[in-house]
């Protein structure tokens, strides 16, 4: 599959809107999608917050339609860390596509020199980040080390 890989903008809003209420209309009615919305990682004014940031990356296929993304912002003197990459959500249409997030999560946040990849529980499972060196917080986030530090 051909694919291509970028920073997302603040122009690309509507774009995930629109693929995030297409994916949610899939497995329930339009009235239960939009009460989900409001509470969704997704929500526009979430969007709004993450996108300028620059720590957002969109895969788009081909004809440029979106496959996957992530949203992610860096968090300071988290744990005792300088500084941490914190993934909010993740979204793709397939594993593969989302293992390729984590991974660019995870590289992007080594070549910043960032001492953790921070993943929010509900956006993984753990099988899907057994290639890396990780601590899981039950229920709430997967810590990455992305340094040689020990996460134990």
């Amino acid at each position: 599959m051909n694919y291509d890989m970028r920073f997302l903008q603040p122009s690309d809003l509507d774009i995930i809107l629109q693929y995030e209420r297409k994916k949610a209309r899939l497995n329930t009615t339009d009235e239960e999608a939009m009460f989900a919305e409001w509470q969704a990682s997704w929500r526009q004014e979430s969007l709004e917050f993450y996108l300028p940031n620059g720590w957002c990356f969109g895969i788009f296929d081909d004809a440029k339609s979106l496959i996957g993304y992530f949203l992610a912002q860096p968090i300071l003197f988290f744990q005792g860390h300088m500084q941490s990459l914190w993934v909010e959500h993740i979204s793709s249409d397939s594993l593969e596509l989302k293992q390729k997030l984590v991974e660019v999560a995870y590289k992007t946040s080594r070549e910043k020199h960032l001492q953790k990849l921070l993943l929010k529980a509900s956006c993984v499972l753990s099988s899907e980040i057994s290639m890396y060196q990780y601590k899981e917080n039950p229920g709430t986030y997967f810590e990455l080390a992305t340094t040689k530090m020990d996460v134990s």
